[in-house]
């Protein structure tokens, strides 16, 4: 069941890629849908895990790799937990809390494709093979996009207004901040 719920919503995550608000349609926006969709953290995790290890491995040769693992595990958790539940909350504001399971499913499953997308972007940063003027242009130009579909989904999901939705983005963009810079003070 949840293998074939996974691709349906992966085929979502994509229509809604490419910005064809349709795409809702195919996620389980019940609540149940919106808790298995916390499954999209399994195929998510050995891509998180392999851009960490290559963008920021343990800082020094003495650093203990166990206590690095747990903190790169323990923010992974957040990073998938901490959104959610301020959104909860923002929507129940917002007045719009009857839309949230639908939303979350359509967030998470996204993430398996947003992470999939910066895949090759990470390899070419630690390859070396382009300038570092154009891969920092390339990581913002990413972000941009990503950002931009991140409103999509909110916007279109919650059938919320744009200043609203760019509000959930700027939320989550600032608790993704927040969760690194303490990653990276504990690592």
């Amino acid at each position: 069941m949840i293998i074939r719920e996974a691709i349906v919503s992966l085929y979502g995550s994509w229509r809604l890629a490419r910005l064809d608000p349709r795409g809702l349609e195919l996620f389980d926006r019940s609540d149940a849908g919106a808790l298995r969709s916390f499954a999209a953290a399994l195929p998510v995790l050995p891509l998180y895990m392999l851009a960490t290890l290559m963008l920021s491995p343990p800082r020094s040769q003495g650093a203990n790799p166990l206590h690095w693992l747990s903190v790169q595990a323990i923010a992974y958790v957040l990073s998938w937990v901490a959104y959610p539940v301020a959104t909860e909350w923002l929507t129940r504001v917002m007045g719009c809390r009857q839309r949230f399971a639908g939303y979350l499913s359509a967030y998470n499953w996204s993430m398996v494709l947003q992470n999939a997308a910066l895949l090759p972007l990470t390899l070419l940063t630690i390859s070396g093979a382009l300038p570092a003027d154009f891969l920092q242009f390339l990581w913002l130009a990413a972000i941009a996009v990503i950002m931009g579909w991140l409103w999509f989904i909110a916007r279109t999901a919650l059938a919320i207004g744009g200043l609203a939705a760019a509000g959930l983005v700027l939320v989550d963009e600032s608790i993704s901040m927040l969760i690194d810079s303490i990653v990276t003070r504990l690592s």
